[in-house]
């Protein structure tokens, strides 16, 4: 096994051990329902700093050129705890996909309508939001709105 991924396994394990008390149904900042899904209004109160998560409802862009050509993924976080995703590339837009949101401290929760949950670290750097916050794995997403 090679030392990549061997710090890769423990940076794993680290979060799911993070992310334990999420499966446990109280998130701390998120409200989680019994089921494990996101319930309708996120509660924020109890994160590390309230007003961080303040600082991610807007429209959020991430633009990575794909075989040479653009791909512009897009985010919108609202205050009442819904998001939205879509992706533009010169071709076409995909469709957008909703979803709840919520954080815990610098952990971003989203369940999306087809299932699918992210749960990952994010921080903000120069104004941008760094989503997820895991070494090479960041994104930087520039606010457009």
């Amino acid at each position: 096994m090679k030392s990549s991924d061997v710090i890769w396994a423990l940076i794993a394990t680290l979060c799911v051990g993070a992310m334990a008390p999420l499966a446990a149904g109280t998130a701390g900042g998120l409200d989680w329902q019994g089921d494990g899904a996101l319930a309708a209004a996120p509660r924020m109160a109890q994160a590390a700093d309230p007003g961080r998560a303040e600082k991610l409802i807007g429209h959020w862009r991430n633009t990575r050129i794909v075989f040479g050509s653009p791909l512009d993924e897009h985010m919108v976080f609202r205050g009442d705890g819904s998001v939205e995703r879509w992706s533009v590339t010169a071709s076409g837009r995909s469709g957008t996909v909703r979803g709840r949101w919520g954080t815990q401290a610098n952990i971003l929760g989203m369940e999306w309508e087809d299932g699918s949950q992210w749960s990952r670290p994010f921080t903000f750097h120069d104004g941008n939001l760094v989503f997820p916050n895991v070494p090479n794995q960041r994104k930087f997403w520039e606010r457009i709105g």
